[in-house]
């Protein structure tokens, strides 16, 4: 496909966008005149092009030509202005049309308070939104008819949009005996387990340990799902109009609350890092218990599943992880603004939709700032003063000379019978054989499993994860450090984030499947079970 006048513009702003997302903030944006770019444009015409975008827009800046040094690609940067600029290029009809959008009709900025935002229910749908979330579901059979107006939904996919059998019921008895907008009839999806498809039979023989239950109980659940059959009538799709506008608008209200949140969760962990002093601070750290609280409420939310799934792990709270703070963020930051990158895009393609919060939250918001600000001079002059004693013993050092005694410790003289005891930076050879109750969490290494009171969670064998479980579960009050782990892997030899990484995908693991809040913490370039599982 050859590209002429503005398309080329567009293909290029397009291929930024992209690249973006997976660029580090503050870096520029590789693009490979092949790969990338698909040959579209000769060097002269893209480094004209580039320079006309620069100069009447603001929005990007080409830096270096395509070498060995820059892998043969072309190097740009993106300019301040570069959003506004992909707004502007957003109102225009053709760019939408080439890039297989519809344009939206321009509304007045929607004034939505927040204040019952943190009074719904962590998880519970409301009636009107089962009722949205039907009527998504037979709007989206709907709208790929080509003829007729019936249509088949599935009682197993609204289950997993949150609505149980007998609520799905109700609300299509609603539908269609209140408002009058649908017919239906219910059967049963298939009338024995004969009928289940063999590779859906297999499935459950398979997970069914996995989430606690007997394939007995897991064939019955199939055999009670329905198959309904609905005749859609006039006044359907005005209702779905009204609902699903309803539903959207609420839907990019959460993930505009949902960027601010995490814009302030960035700026309070930068700032507890900034100066290179890591210092405890117990307004800033309550502060950002209530941010981690309100995020979690707004991913609770049924129309929020795709983001809470993607969401990063962050800490629970400030205080006492001093040392894994200001070792780990610079790992786990890279996965954050990752995360609030997306959000930011969501955002902006909803045609930056501003929402008014209520006076509460922007109290909270102004207030955090001030915190931020107030931490990091205090940061600034605890470092100033670590300095100042530095430089202090250093002359003092340096005039007076200091005595060091180069004569071996006396060793401690142990009876025959006793063994010496061992530096806790060694790791014993073979686990000690302790009496561990029921109730803590233990690591097979054969079935590679996790189990918990009677839960269970599989491990990947041969990963980072199965060896760090191995190591830390190896002696259960001792830390496994990082380069014994990386030793099992040649893969990620010397790479501290893969570990780290690793450790995330464990507890992610062990939250959703053995309801473990963190079971495992990184500090000091070691892994070790946090105290309350040991």
């Amino acid at each position: 496909m050859s590209l002429h006048g503005k398309e080329k513009i567009w293909f290029f702003i397009n291929r930024l966008l992209d690249e973006r997302e997976v660029t580090e903030d503050g870096k520029p944006i590789g693009l490979h005149p092949a790969n990338d770019l698909n040959n579209h444009y000769p060097p002269m015409d893209f480094v004209q092009m580039v320079e006309k975008i620069e100069k009447e827009h603001n929005a990007a800046r080409l830096i270096a030509m395509p070498t060995d040094q820059t892998y043969n690609k072309y190097l740009v940067e993106i300019l301040p202005d570069f959003d506004n600029y992909v707004q502007e290029l957003r109102k225009d009809p053709k760019y939408l049309d080439w890039i297989g959008e519809k344009p939206e009709p321009a509304a007045a900025t929607p004034k939505i308070s927040y204040a019952q935002a943190s009074a719904k229910k962590n998880g519970v749908m409301t009636g009107k939104e089962k009722i949205q979330a039907v009527v998504e579901e037979i709007n989206d059979a709907y709208q790929g008819l080509v003829t007729g107006n019936a249509v088949i939904v599935f009682s197993g996919n609204l289950d997993a949009k949150g609505i149980r059998l007998r609520e799905q019921k109700q609300v299509l008895d609603i539908l269609a005996n209140d408002k009058k907008v649908i017919k239906y009839t219910a059967n049963n999806t298939y009338a024995s387990q004969a009928d289940i498809p063999p590779s859906t039979q297999v499935d459950v023989y398979e997970i069914a340990s996995d989430v606690g239950k007997t394939t007995e109980e897991m064939f019955a659940e199939i055999l009670e799902e329905l198959t309904y059959s609905i005749d859609v009538l006039s006044g359907f799709e005005a209702l779905a109009d009204e609902l699903l506008g309803n539903a959207e608008l609420e839907h990019q209200q959460d993930v505009y609350l949902l960027r601010l949140l995490y814009n302030r969760v960035i700026a309070i962990l930068d700032a507890v890092v900034s100066a290179g002093v890591v210092i405890e601070d117990d307004k800033l750290d309550f502060a950002y218990i209530k941010l981690t609280s309100l995020i979690e409420s707004t991913l609770s939310k049924q129309t929020m599943k795709s983001w809470e799934k993607a969401a990063p792990e962050l800490y629970d709270t400030l205080l006492g992880h001093a040392e894994d703070i200001g070792e780990g963020w610079q790992y786990s930051r890279a996965e954050v603004l990752k995360y609030y990158a997306k959000l930011q895009k969501d955002w902006m393609l909803s045609n930056h939709v501003e929402f008014e919060l209520d006076d509460k939250l922007a109290a909270l918001f102004e207030e955090i700032d001030g915190l931020i600000a107030e931490h990091k001079k205090a940061a600034r002059e605890a470092a100033d003063n670590w300095y100042k004693r530095a430089d202090a013993f250093a002359k003092d050092f340096r005039k007076k000379g200091v005595v060091i005694n180069k004569e071996p410790k006396p060793q401690p003289v142990y009876p025959d019978d006793t063994a010496p005891l061992r530096d806790d930076d060694n790791e014993p050879a073979e686990p000690e054989k302790t009496n561990v109750s029921q109730d803590k969490v233990r690591f097979d290494a054969k079935a590679s499993r996790l189990t918990f009171e009677g839960k269970s969670c599989g491990i990947p064998d041969e990963t980072l994860e199965y060896y760090i479980c191995k190591l830390v579960f190896k002696n259960r009050k001792a830390a496994a450090k990082e380069d014994d782990i990386l030793e099992y892997t040649t893969k990620s030899q010397d790479s501290q984030r893969a570990v780290y990484d690793a450790m995330l995908r464990v507890n992610k693991k062990a939250r959703e499947q053995l309801g473990i809040g963190k079971l495992l913490s990184y500090k000091a370039a070691k892994v070790r079970i946090t105290a309350k599982y040991q």
